[in-house]
């Protein structure tokens, strides 16, 4: 996957189609311009954009979506910009019979939800702390077994789980701090 950037105008797309020719002619390989876009800012017209588009010889798309689970980012970031993170992440754990497993498994599948799903896009991006709080919450409910559309008290505060082991936590981790902690290994 490849993303090339350039000036909005006829010279610049036939720079784009250029660059795209060539590589195809040295690498033996097609452009797949079925499944390929490109994406002007909103003070281009219309007339401008068809134009683009029999020059590239592809669609244009409003937005280019997600590229390695992580969202392509063209304006404004918002909560519903990684509002899939907190979908993902309760959909996983709704799967998952709370129920039926003890507290250990529990703090087993939290942890390795906290390790493995969102720790790709909070490589990326600081996210939201609405995100950080849904996640949090979301890990709560399903640790201490309760319905996420009901409000009651947690047996022991967050803080005291959000421990280390060795200081009589769970040891699961803070949505924000696995964050920071992912973004400062970058």
């Amino acid at each position: 996957d490849t993303l090339l950037f350039a000036k909005a105008n006829t010279e610049g797309c036939k720079q784009i189609k250029k660059i795209m020719d060539d590589y195809c002619r040295y690498s033996g390989q097609k452009v797949n311009y079925n499944k390929s876009s490109f994406q002007c800012t909103r003070n281009i017209s219309g007339e401008h954009r068809r134009h683009f588009q029999s020059i590239l010889g592809m669609q244009e798309a409003a937005t280019l979506g997600h590229y390695l689970v992580c969202p392509i980012i063209d304006g404004k970031v918002s909560r519903q910009t990684f509002e899939n993170i907190v979908t993902s992440t309760r959909n996983i754990l709704s799967k998952w019979k709370a129920n039926s497993l003890s507290l250990p498994w529990r703090v087993i599948l939290v942890q390795s939800n906290i390790a493995s799903k969102a720790s790709y896009q909070m490589q990326s991006f600081l996210l939201p702390s609405s995100i950080h709080n849904e996640l949090d919450k979301i890990y709560r409910d399903f640790l201490w077994n309760k319905d996420h559309a009901k409000k009651s008290a947690n047996l022991i505060g967050c803080d005291k789980v959000c421990k280390p082991k060795k200081y009589g936590g769970l040891g699961i981790k803070k949505a924000k701090a696995s964050n920071k902690a992912l973004q400062m290994k970058l």
